[in-house]
């Protein structure tokens, strides 16, 4: 018969006890919860969607995760960024980056162009033409009077701002009513 260690001291329990397992347990807990708080407040946050302005990239109701650390020399056209309201600080909107400081943005007859390009030409933005053929506009552009999804600009963005539009321009409030929004006013950045 072959004799192990565990059978030369009798009782001896093997393994975790009930109380040792439960307190590595409970300070797992704690420590996720507290890696978790760190995290959301200062790195990565998720965010839910409250209105359709973002369709058809974002629906309301999606939680899309946002990054609080960011560089804004970095921004490129099509970032999607969160935003403090201009007018109203309480509220936050997301929207679509679309022309950068020293750029020159227009809406013409429904289509956007950046530096006197459309921006869904060939080899163009892949998210505009999706967003694009997403939206349905009731009749032809409107050439009278002022209709803000049809016309818009031209404008030269200014230094420390961005020029934004929601994906869903039939209903969005975004710089075609607000102006350029400044850089200062960026919160957060879609991580991708």
């Amino acid at each position: 018969m072959i004799r192990r260690d565990r059978d030369l001291v009798p009782d001896r329990k093997t393994g975790l006890s009930r109380s040792d397992w439960i307190k590595g347990a409970l300070i797992a807990l704690v420590l996720a919860f507290f890696v978790r708080l760190a995290v959301h407040g200062f790195l990565v946050f998720p965010l839910s969607i409250a209105s359709p302005d973002m369709e058809p990239t974002f629906a309301a109701g999606d939680s899309p995760f946002f990054l609080k650390i960011f560089d804004p020399a970095k921004f490129k056209r099509g970032d999607v960024v969160l935003l403090r309201h201009p007018h109203n600080p309480d509220l936050r909107i997301v929207r679509r980056i679309i022309a950068l400081p020293g750029e020159q943005v227009q809406i013409f007859e429904r289509r956007v162009f950046v530096n006197n390009q459309p921006i869904d030409a060939a080899g163009g933005a892949a998210w505009e033409k999706q967003i694009a053929s997403s939206i349905r506009y009731p009749g032809e552009p409107v050439r009278t009077g002022s209709v803000r999804r049809d016309f818009a600009g031209p404008i030269i963005v200014p230094e420390g701002q961005i020029f934004v539009l929601g994906d869903n321009r039939l209903r969005a409030l975004d710089s075609r009513q607000l102006g350029p929004v400044p850089l200062t006013d960026v919160e957060a950045l879609l991580w991708q």
